[in-house]
């Protein structure tokens, strides 16, 4: 059997891709995706410096609450260079809760009891022994001010830098 001859135009195309093609596809496919982590990480870091603002505002109002409905002192430690702080009530001492990795106190303006250590104080009347903020950072260089108002003991959260 002979092959079958063509004539100029007529030769079937061969399927594929060439490597340049493929070549290109995969570049474009990796710019994207590069795109793509680098937002990821940015709305991440957000999200977490955020989370970490609310918590630590909802467990300063709860020690409030705690020294308001048990009519006993409490307070909230920080410490910043380890990055937690605790909540002490009547000689007891609740668990440590630690900031998120990529979340540090930047700054305290609380009362400082040690090197490092500040603390927040609530009468049994729930009205604050002073007042403060308590400035957290993230490594994309976002702040949250976490602050404690005097005389009232309201707890903001506000996206301001030190």
């Amino acid at each position: 059997m002979r092959g079958r001859v063509y004539l100029p135009g007529d030769r079937p195309r061969e399927r594929g891709f060439t490597l340049v093609e493929v070549l290109v596809v995969v570049a474009l496919v990796g710019l994207l995706l590069g795109v793509a982590v680098v937002s990821f990480n940015r709305a991440a870091a957000h999200w977490e410096i955020e989370a970490a603002a609310r918590l630590l505002a909802s467990d300063i109002r709860a020690a409030q609450q705690k020294a308001l409905a048990e009519g006993t002192a409490t307070a909230v430690r920080f410490y910043r260079d380890a990055g937690y702080y605790e909540q002490h009530s009547g000689g007891a001492v609740r668990g440590a809760v630690y900031l998120p990795v990529r979340v540090r106190f930047a700054k305290l303006t609380f009362p400082a009891v040690a090197a490092g250590v500040y603390e927040l104080h609530f009468a049994a009347s729930g009205n604050p022994g002073g007042t403060g903020t308590a400035y957290l950072t993230n490594y994309a260089g976002e702040y949250r001010a976490v602050r404690v108002l005097v005389g009232t003991g309201r707890v903001r959260v506000t996206a301001e830098a030190p």
